[in-house]
């Protein structure tokens, strides 16, 4: 990351800006302007395709964090599961009211009566699962819900043993053959975890690519840091004193405007 003048547009030596005062110097054109959140927006560098249907995008350009969700984003996996949930609770209704007409013995139906209640708790899950994937300055989270799942894929990573975020192709066991597409992180130990999993190749695509721009404008971020404390004085106390006697009162005035 670096800070620009407003002025010329040449960039601010760290030693020039002065954190506390959240002010800033520029050598070339001797302008003093004051800084705000805006300065230290990221930018990416690389172009994020464009958003999804279905996908909500919860983070404006000047937040630090990021946050998504998406719903009925259905990959083979996902999709054969909902139409294997959705004709086996019709089947066994079928069935069930079929066993009562003809007395079939209580523990039958019973049964019968379970294994339609979980086909229809399996069906409300992935009709109504919402999948939020967020990211602050130490972690990345992924949670589900509202119902919870038998196999829960919920997540904490820290970002800072995150390597690179990315999506690869894959064939899932039971899709037929069909090409499903996950988003993986990859650690600092040479661990892949998934993040997200079974999703179309524009999806997977979108989620990696944003989020692993945020984690290099993160890592950016840091190293920015790192060298202004480097190279600032404590305080630089000096710095905004020194700003104040360079400038005469028009100067002063006309940067004030």
């Amino acid at each position: 990351m670096k800070i620009t003048c407003r002025n010329c547009g040449a960039t601010i030596p760290a030693a020039n800006i002065n954190i506390q005062k959240m002010v800033a110097l520029c050598t070339e054109c001797n302008n003093v302007f004051a800084l705000d959140q805006h300065t230290f927006a990221r930018k990416s560098k690389r172009v994020i395709p464009k958003r999804p249907p279905r996908v909500t995008l919860h983070t404006h350009d000047d937040d630090d964090h990021l946050a998504l969700s998406y719903r009925m984003v259905l990959g083979p996996g996902p999709k054969i599961g909902l139409f294997a949930s959705s004709m086996g609770s019709v089947v066994l209704t079928m069935l069930l009211f079929g066993m009562r007409a003809d007395g079939a013995p209580g523990g039958a139906i019973l049964f019968v009566g379970l294994l339609l209640l979980v086909a229809l708790y399996l069906l409300a899950t992935i009709i109504t699962t919402t999948t939020t994937i967020s990211a602050d300055e130490d972690t990345l989270q992924i949670t589900s819900g509202p119902l919870p799942f038998p196999v829960s894929d919920d997540k904490l990573l820290n970002l800072d043993e995150i390597r690179r975020v990315y999506a690869e192709q894959t064939i899932e066991a039971f899709s037929g053959g069909v090409p499903a597409n996950n988003v993986y992180a990859e650690m600092s130990d040479s661990r892949r975890i998934p993040i997200v999993t079974s999703l179309p190749y524009d999806y997977a695509h979108y989620f990696a690519l944003l989020l692993d721009d945020y984690l290099h404008a993160r890592t950016k971020d840091h190293e920015f840091d790192e060298a202004l404390e480097a190279e600032s004085v404590p305080d630089n106390e000096h710095l905004a004193a020194a700003l104040e006697s360079e400038l005469s009162p028009p100067q002063r005035r006309a940067n004030t405007h």
